[in-house]
């Protein structure tokens, strides 16, 4: 060891300087078929995303780079590096520093472009998903290109933004070695802190926390835009003098060796890795990290105790929790930005439960929730939470210039409105719109394009719509529980006010080539009138409106608040059961018996052996296109209008049919687990409530006896309380 740096708070050591080329030995190794560029990006990965490997952690924030060139050798790299660890120990880089966020790092460029000759020394800090009881850890990292070899130096730990300590995490070391013409990656540790650093608390032959299968991601390309995992302990809130004395170590040597080595020989192994970091790019981990964690305390175990909807509570509290913790923290960023004084008023159109609209007006921010349908848990928030059962009708009754931003959260039919209503509504108006379903302005988006999803064809025309509409368009992902995480803001014009008129000429233009044309009132019409609704203007009178040139265009035509499109559709204020029972039972049986006829005459079909020792043809599979080209059109229609298609009606059917990879086949009983686990009809409560459909209909009858089937063979086979109930029942009627 040439050095020790102390802490500038006292005179204590915090930690020794090791020489990253004498105080490193072998301690593991893994094999690999990666080359060296794999192995950096690998390790890209990381240094950028540790959270899709260790799910203990929300993720790193990359405070400072340093290029270097070896001109002189190991000293140029030992030198850097320790220059890195004083200035991490300075009280200019403190991790509370308010520091401005154009200064900030925001991820490290991939490690494979660093040319031989050069490295690179990077400043880290690790924030751990509970910053409230663990220790933000801070390392220095350098990665040297000539020696393909990367060493990670933990040298303090932060907890609650305050008290700097020795960190208890391992230096270590990666390199990637060929030996023999075999590619290898080896794991070093600083051999001075072999057991220096261990937790006292944990036993060395065991991990600290032990890493559950769903903590780390499989063995495929990392995806950084996780969903929040929440649990019985996510509620759980330690005291903070419990939390003080928590300082388990994040990164013990067990998980390195066991979890990170192999996944790092993994990824080296992948091409065109993704390495940049796609999840909240647009906001500071940490801050987002923190106030998630003071929002979810303060809103998630509320209302999923109280949670009176028929929807899952875990799911839908903890994704708006989620929306509002990324919008507060854009808002705030807008406020230093524009150096605003008043917090930011808001619509959520299609507002759904109200729960996000509660969240942000009790955060301050004045807002009406806007939706079609009234939620039974809109009367548990009080009167500070405005909701409004309302249908939107894109029309000049659409404009709200008196609010600041226009939201979106899986508003559907309204999400390609959103940027034309914001820009429409006034010059400063913007919008955040998190898109689900695939709308366009008047029908369902239909588009694809080759080597794309049609989802992605989709985001691709909102980013369109918002451009269009004169934004810039700004794209992020968020950290829900939904599939649907890819979220667009809308903040910056790009022209002037004096332009609104024109730029609007080309709103109008774009809206009327996508809609059917009969859909417009007249080839000349303006798709601008008068100010929005009346209603929602009394709600606020805080706010200005828009300027006097403005509000004589809106004025000045289209009187009678016309819809821009006659031919959208708005949601329904009564939400429908879409499922077969609504079908005509004629319809349903035309259906069932000849999508079975079909699949037994398949080219592919097998036969089966009973238990008893009969011959059970079990038929073929058939794909469901050519299922669809075997009915009218007009059947096809009343299924989609009433059940949602063809493959629905065929997957409610369960206990004979079975639909996947876009082909049918029959259920087959021969099988003893011929039900997934999510399926009711493999339950226990469920056995000999039905009547067996192949007892009755299958020429070999059923593959089962009479007494292993899970169906009743007949009446008589009924449980005796489901005999006067479900004696007419056939499996028309099960869904």
């Amino acid at each position: 060891m040439k050095r020790a740096f102390n802490s500038f708070q006292s005179d204590s050591v915090l930690r020794s300087v090791p020489d990253l080329r004498n105080d490193f030995c072998n301690f593991k190794e893994s094999n690999t078929k990666g080359q060296a560029d794999g192995f950096a990006d690998a390790l890209t990965v990381w240094i950028n995303k540790p959270h899709v490997i260790n799910r203990r952690l929300c993720g790193s924030r990359i405070e400072k780079i340093i290029y270097y060139t070896c001109q002189n050798g190991d000293s140029q790299l030992q030198t850097t590096f320790e220059s890195a660890v004083a200035e991490v120990l300075s009280k200019k880089t403190l991790i509370n520093l308010n520091t401005k966020e154009d200064d900030l790092c925001k991820e490290v460029p991939s490690l494979s472009t660093i040319p031989e000759g050069e490295g690179v020394v990077i400043v880290r800090g690790i924030h751990p998903k509970r910053d409230d009881s663990h220790p933000v850890v801070r390392e220095i990292i350098c990665y040297d290109a000539t020696l393909r070899s990367a060493w990670f130096c933990p040298v303090t730990d932060t907890y609650k933004q305050k008290a700097v300590e020795a960190s208890r995490n391992l230096c270590y070391q990666l390199v990637h070695q060929v030996v023999n013409t075999k590619p290898r990656i080896i794991f070093r540790v600083c051999k001075t802190e072999n057991d220096n650093w261990r937790s006292d608390t944990e036993p060395a032959e065991s991990e600290p926390v032990k890493t559950r299968p769903d903590q780390c991601v499989s063995n495929t390309e990392p995806d950084d835009g996780e969903t929040v995992e929440e649990g019985p302990d996510s509620y759980t809130s330690k005291t903070e003098a419990t939390a003080e004395q928590d300082t388990s170590i994040i990164l013990s040597d067990i998980w390195l060796t066991n979890i990170l080595l192999p996944k790092i020989a993994n990824w080296s192994e992948q091409k065109n890795l993704e390495t940049t970091v796609k999840s909240l790019r647009l906001v500071r981990i940490d801050q987002y990290n923190t106030l998630y964690n003071q929002l979810k305390v303060k809103y998630g175990k509320k209302f999923v105790e109280c949670w009176p909807e028929k929807t899952d509570p875990a799911k839908f509290v903890y994704e708006d929790v989620g929306i509002a913790t990324y919008l507060l923290l854009i808002w705030e960023q807008e406020r230093k930005e524009k150096n605003l004084k008043e917090k930011q008023s808001f619509v959520d159109m299609g507002c759904g439960n109200g729960l996000l609209v509660h969240i942000l007006s009790s955060e301050g921010h004045p807002g009406v929730g806007l939706d079609v349908r009234k939620r039974n848990i809109w009367d548990l928030y009080g009167l500070e939470t405005r909701l409004k059962e309302e249908t939107i009708i894109p029309s000049c009754d659409s404009l709200y210039p008196q609010y600041d931003w226009l939201i979106g959260n899986h508003s559907d039919e309204l999400t390609p409105w959103i940027p034309v209503m914001a820009a429409r509504s006034s010059y400063t108006c913007r919008y955040f719109v998190l898109p689900c379903c695939p709308f366009d302005f008047d029908c369902k988006f239909n588009k694809k394009v080759s080597g794309q999803s049609s989802y992605r064809c989709f985001l691709d025309w909102v980013i369109e719509v918002g451009q269009v509409c004169g934004f810039q368009v700004e794209e992020d992902t968020l950290r829900i529980p939904s599939v649907k995480r890819v979220c667009f803001i809308g903040k910056i014009r790009t022209y002037s006010e004096k332009e609104e008129s024109a730029i609007d000429t080309k709103r109008t233009m774009y809206i009327k080539n996508r809609c059917d044309k009969t859909g417009l009132k007249g080839d000349k019409q303006d798709f601008t009138s008068k100010t929005g609704s009346t209603e929602l203007s009394n709600l606020d009178h805080n706010h200005d409106c828009p300027s006097d040139s403005k509000k004589l265009r809106l004025e000045g035509e289209n009187p009678d608040g016309q819809p821009w499109t006659s031919t959208f559709k708005p949601r329904e204020s009564t939400e429908r059961t879409r499922n077969c029972q609504h079908v005509k039972k004629e319809i349903k049986d035309l259906i069932v018996n000849k999508v079975f006829a079909r699949v037994m005459e398949s080219e592919d079909a097998e036969v089966r052996q009973t238990e008893d020792g009969r011959t059970w043809h079990k038929g073929g599979s058939v794909p469901l296109s050519e299922v669809a080209q075997m009915f009218d059109r007009q059947v096809l229609i009343e299924m989609k209008s009433e059940c949602g298609g063809l493959q629905t009606l065929l997957r409610n059917h369960n206990m004979v049919f079975n639909v996947s990879g876009g082909k049918v086949q029959l259920r087959d009983l021969t099988l003893s687990q011929p039900f997934s686990k999510a399926s009711q009809l493999g339950q226990t409560k469920k056995i000999k409530t039905l009547l067996c459909w192949f007892h009755s209909h299958h020429p070999d009858g059923c593959p089962r006896t009479k007494a292993s089937c899970l169906f009743a063979h007949g009446e008589e086979d009924l449980l005796p309380n489901e005999k006067k109930t479900l004696s007419n029942r056939t499996v028309s009627q099960i869904t």
